[in-house]
């Protein structure tokens, strides 16, 4: 069979086939930027668009950001930015008014030909883009503290504007669910202690949280966006090929919750059983291994107690700068990083990680809080990973296992186990599908 693998299609050789896990097949969107302008002339969003040609006729030329997704999501901004951009335009809002803000949370900065690549030379021309600093005090707004204790700090140039608008897909999440909505903000271009505080959060239920729609982390996020405000969102979901399939436009939380349904029926795989053995391809989630634990967290639980998760992923760019120590970090035991993320100071005091378990002060929080829900994976199901991106010393590291090849694995994996639970089972796309036991299994 062949499975995706970064821009190819790679051929893998996979013996005692059981399930083979893919995403459904859903008809396009014919005219996207037409679906797109019929949502815009909902009640909710002709009421927005109304107040901002009031302004524009009032004289007080009104500002417009847009967060959109950065490079680590298949966001086929191409389909939606010119259209949206035409409207604001039509509103009065000039091109020379709009900011396009890319949602980089703790990743690198995005490349112009990144950008080009999703939004299209005419956005590029006509908009450009800005990558926003996390760490930056002067591009940071400080909104105060939120009732649960969190910091709250937000991209500058955003919070100042007087349009806000957000585009992004929904896939997904092991800690929140679904990705989209409010999440493009918080923590999307929010500042390092705001995001530090999600992914501890997000991080430190053991529990699975991969296409539910109430988890707990979402409500603490929506209510963060209360803060700065969030004038009007457009969520898409596409499907494998890159093909816009569901939109929904409007405010934050009822356009969210409008797309979640079509989303969880392309990306939930409803399975009859565990599996004992499971490979899943990394894809979309495929440049680095910061992306690719999201195939773990959105798979781990269709693996059985002592079974075997193999992770196949390209990581061209490895454990990637931003979150350099992700690896040692993995290999820490659960309650070593528990104990490192209950200091109370925003970052982790070179003091507290000195031990003999190889902790140093490069494990930031950020980083720290990921691997302690993967540390906990490990101490359940045996994990290995196949990645050309990756070194042994680096998987093993981690507490993982270290294949060449998904056949290798194999061999090393089912010459252990009994005949009897020598079945293999693949997930084609586990950055963007979660399997689950439940009704609709073959």
């Amino acid at each position: 069979m062949t499975i995706p693998f970064g821009k190819e299609l790679l051929p893998i050789s996979v013996p005692h086939v059981g399930q083979i896990l893919s995403p459904p097949t859903l008809t396009p969107i014919e005219d996207v930027g037409d679906l797109l302008k019929a949502e815009l002339g909902g009640e909710y969003c002709a009421s927005l668009l109304e107040t901002v040609e009031k302004k524009v006729r009032g004289g007080n030329n009104p500002t417009a950001a847009i967060v959109v997704n950065d490079y680590t999501r298949p966001t086929p901004l191409h389909a939606v930015l010119p259209t949206l951009l035409d409207v604001l335009n039509a509103c009065g809002v000039e091109d020379s008014l709009i900011r396009i803000v890319i949602a980089l949370g703790t990743h690198r900065p995005m490349s112009e030909e990144e950008f080009r690549s999703q939004a299209g030379e005419q956005v590029l021309n006509r908009v450009g883009f800005v990558n926003p600093d996390i760490d930056d005090p002067h591009s940071l707004l400080s909104l105060g503290t939120s009732p649960s204790g969190v910091e709250v700090l937000v991209n500058r140039e955003y919070a100042q504007a007087d349009v806000k608008i957000a585009v992004g897909t929904i896939l997904p999440h092991g800690a929140v669910g679904f990705s989209g909505g409010a999440k493009l903000i918080y923590p999307g271009i929010a500042g390092r202690k705001t995001v530090e505080s999600f992914h501890v959060a997000a991080n430190s239920d053991p529990g699975n949280q991969a296409g539910r729609l109430d988890s707990p982390i979402r409500e603490e996020i929506e209510k963060l966006v209360e803060l700065v405000g969030l004038d009007l969102m457009i969520n898409l979901v596409v499907d494998p090929a890159g093909a816009v399939c569901g939109l929904s436009a409007g405010h934050y939380i009822d356009s969210h919750r409008r797309a979640v349904p079509l989303a969880q029926k392309l990306y939930g795989l409803p399975i009859s059983r565990k599996s004992a053995v499971l490979v899943v391809g990394s894809t979309p989630a495929d440049l680095d291994f910061w992306q690719a634990a999201k195939a773990i967290f959105n798979c781990q639980a269709a693996v059985e107690d002592g079974g075997w998760l193999v992770l196949l992923a390209p990581c061209a760019e490895g454990i990637p700068a931003e979150h350099a120590s992700f690896d040692r970090c993995i290999g820490l035991p659960p309650v070593r990083i528990a104990a490192l993320l209950a200091q109370t100071a925003g970052q982790v005091e070179p003091a507290a990680l000195a031990g003999r378990d190889g902790a140093d002060p490069s494990m930031d929080r950020v980083t720290l809080a990921p691997a302690l829900a993967l540390s906990r994976f490990r101490q359940r199901i045996r994990i290995a990973v196949v990645s050309p991106g990756l070194s042994s010393e680096q998987v093993e590291r981690m507490g993982f296992s270290y294949f060449r090849s998904v056949e290798a694995a194999l061999d090393s994996i089912l010459k252990d186990l009994p005949a009897a639970e020598r079945r293999v089972d693949v997930v084609t796309h586990g950055g963007a599908t979660y399997p689950f036991v439940g009704p609709g299994a073959s």
